[in-house]
């Protein structure tokens, strides 16, 4: 078994424009997949969770379980680790960090979420929630966008924009701007990103977002009423959204999978507005982390289970 830490992860320098190619290969090959629904228990009143996620990929013979927990009291507030499984033998590969696996294939699902649904010409990006998630979705979008100009609009929460300004800095294809209230970032934005982790009401007003805008609200909170005014909702899983209190309402919607077969299920012009929930699967982790497991260029560690005989107890 190798243990897999966060910094063996990180020094692989894997190109983001890999983890948007692992991303999409994962939605298109979806359905030969096992991928029952995750398990979360809530608690600290509906603000942290501990969510189990398993799946099975026998295109990849892996099998595995990640744990992502939500922590109010602790920093960072999100930490998460997998076990990664050999599906012939049933042997332990791995124990590995999946806080970096856990933003990269989140980012890259946002990524291909805009690339596959925002209207042709999109150009400016309202951002909420400026943290890790939101560092990835722009990092993954920018190693594909590369011949179009864009432009960041950041909501500044308490005046902090966490360093993105800093990243965006560095690419000549892109604007900033910053605004100190959901609204202004929200107005005339043909794409929405929300990383918010928690929020306990609304976060816009459905009026504030244009004709053709698309809405991603990584983590899912904070617009339950945009969910009755927006003409599609694509999602990555049935069953991790039927759960959603305005799912039977949601209009023509389909999983993003079904939309990569066949692009009439998914943006008919540029005048629908667009939710994509993409709430996190688990046959993403384990397919990015038998990637990294393949790409790790270090020993088994650990048998944890020894030679024991058939029969041992005694």
């Amino acid at each position: 078994m190798k243990i897999i830490t966060f910094e063996d992860i990180k020094n692989l320098n894997i190109e983001k424009e890999k983890f948007y190619a692992w991303a999409k290969e994962t939605f298109e090959n979806k359905y030969s997949n096992i991928l029952p629904a995750k398990t979360s228990m809530k608690y600290y009143d509906g603000e942290g969770f501990v969510n189990v996620m398993p799946t099975i990929i026998p295109s990849s013979n892996v099998y595995g379980v990640k744990v992502v927990s939500r922590n109010p009291h602790s920093v960072p507030n999100l930490r998460s680790g997998l076990m990664l499984f050999d599906l012939t033998t049933n042997e332990l590969l791995s124990v590995m960090d999946a806080d970096y696996i856990t933003a990269f294939r989140t980012g890259a699902t946002a990524a291909l979420a805009i690339e596959t649904l925002a209207k042709k010409d999109y150009s400016s990006i309202g951002l909420i929630g400026l943290g890790n998630i939101c560092r990835s979705v722009v990092l993954v979008l920018l190693s594909v966008v590369k011949n179009r100009n864009l432009k960041f609009k950041l909501y500044l929460y308490e005046g902090q924009d966490n360093g993105l300004i800093d990243i965006l800095s560095k690419y000549d294809n892109v604007t900033v701007e910053t605004y100190d209230n959901i609204e202004d970032t929200v107005r005339d934005s043909d794409v929405v990103v929300s990383c918010v982790t928690f929020a306990a009401d609304d976060l816009a007003k459905e009026e504030w977002f244009k004709k053709g805008a698309l809405l991603v609200p990584i983590h899912t909170r904070g617009f339950l009423n945009c969910d009755l005014a927006f003409d599609r909702i694509i999602i990555d899983d049935r069953d991790h959204v039927k759960g959603f209190k305005n799912y039977q309402y949601f209009k023509n919607c389909h999983e993003l999978s079904e939309v990569l077969k066949d692009k009439s299920l998914g943006r008919n012009s540029d005048e629908e507005r667009i939710i994509a929930y993409n709430i996190g699967i688990s046959i993403l982790d384990m397919t990015f982390a038998k990637k990294i497991y393949d790409l790790v260029k270090k020993d088994a560690d650990y048998d944890i289970s020894g030679d024991k005989p058939l029969y041992w107890v005694e």
